[in-house]
């Protein structure tokens, strides 16, 4: 038994010193990316290099785009657990949503933080513009975490009528990565394309928190582009609740 628990313990190690690793790795090659774009000059599109850099150690904050609510979603659907949930005290959206919202504080403390701590000893980046800004911050990266909760779960709820959705979900995780900035900042996105992103809810899940770290939107326009957020949660959570409406009068459960 010894044996076995410091086997299994030795993998878990492994496993999150390598998912680390190769998150330090795909920064540094961003990051790299990035210096030879700006190469030979000092501002691109309105923002410095030392901008971008922080622009993607700090996006590391928004990973919400490895949700599991759609692998969850299926495997009960097929086990036949969704019966038990559908029993449970408290709506099915909050239940997931909570247990979400541990994984992303998790990833935070395990993941994100040894990231930026590391990245101070190899590239230079922005602190918070302010104090002020830098609350902002956190109070819009919570709005950013329902806003791509619910778009993941509308998705999700796709499982009551598709029984496999590897494919769905690479695709929608892609689409949310690259609509949202969190690979890209939109700001090299051309004039055109970026204006639409930046009424669609996914820039007010990247593009737009991390924006205000940068200090890039004024104070004044903060309240307007929280209540934009705001009502993008709504949105979202009205359209998961139709779905979720029609999806329970449609059970098909393939287990026990």
């Amino acid at each position: 038994m010894i044996r076995i628990s410091l086997l299994s313990h030795l993998a878990l190690r492994s496993s999150y010193y390598l998912g680390l690793f190769r998150e330090c790795l795909f920064l540094l090659l961003s990051i790299q990316l990035f210096r030879t774009l700006y190469s030979g000059t000092g501002t691109v599109l309105s923002a410095t290099l030392t901008e971008t850099v922080t622009y993607i150690i700090i996006s590391k904050f928004a990973q919400f785009f490895n949700m599991s609510t759609m692998g969850r979603i299926q495997s009960r659907i097929i086990s036949g657990e969704i019966a038990t949930d559908l029993l449970r005290p408290v709506e099915y959206d909050f239940f997931m949503l909570v247990q979400e919202f541990g994984a992303w504080i998790q990833r935070i403390l395990s993941i994100t933080f040894p990231i930026v701590l590391l990245s101070l000893l190899f590239v230079r980046f922005y602190p918070p513009s302010s104090i002020s800004y830098g609350l902002c911050f956190v109070l819009s990266l919570l709005l950013s975490f329902l806003i791509m909760f619910f778009a993941n779960y509308c998705v999700s709820l796709a499982a009551f009528w598709i029984p496999y959705l590897w494919s769905l979900n690479s695709v929608s995780t892609t689409l949310f990565i690259i609509l949202s900035g969190a690979m890209i900042p939109l700001w090299f996105y051309p004039d055109g394309i970026r204006n639409v992103l930046e009424w669609l809810p996914f820039s007010f899940a990247v593009y737009m928190p991390i924006n205000i770290y940068l200090g890039r939107i004024a104070m004044a326009e903060l309240p307007i582009l929280f209540l934009k957020q705001a009502v993008w949660i709504l949105i979202l959570w009205l359209i998961s609740r139709f779905i979720w409406s029609k999806a329970t009068k449609k059970i098909i459960v393939n287990g026990g």
